[in-house]
C-alpha cells in the first residue's frame, strides 16, 4: 500500500519537518500540476488516456493538495516526465529517494 508523503514526514525529527514544510509551500506557490501540464501543451483529455485514467480523474490531481508520491510519479510520467525527491541536510549531503 502506498504512503502519504505527509506521513512519511511525520516519521522525521520536528526540525526537519518544519524544513520540509516550509520548502513544501515554497514549491507549492511556484507552480501548480495544471500549469505544467498546460506548458508541455497536454489536455487533461490526453493526459487521462496516457495514464490510464477518466478526464475529471485528471482534474482531481492537478487539485489535490496532499497526493501520494505515487500519483505525482503516474502524472509526470504521463507527461512523459519523471519525479525525483531528494533529502538534503542542512551539512551538505543529500540522499536521492526516487
Amino acid at each position: 500500500m502506498a504512503k502519504k508523503f505527509r506521513d512519511l514526514v511525520a516519521a522525521l525529527p520536528q526540525e526537519d519537518q518544519d524544513e520540509i514544510r516550509g520548502r513544501t509551500e515554497i514549491l507549492s506557490a511556484s507552480i501548480k500540476l495544471e500549469e505544467i501540464r498546460k506548458a508541455r501543451r497536454i489536455s487533461q483529455k490526453s493526459l487521462a488516456s496516457a495514464m490510464r485514467v477518466s478526464q475529471p480523474a485528471v482534474s482531481k490531481m492537478e487539485n489535490e493538495s496532499n497526493m501520494t508520491v505515487r500519483t505525482l510519479s503516474s502524472f509526470a510520467a504521463g507527461l512523459g516526465g519523471q519525479v525525483r525527491i531528494e533529502i538534503e541536510f542542512p551539512d551538505g549531503v543529500s540522499y536521492k529517494v526516487l
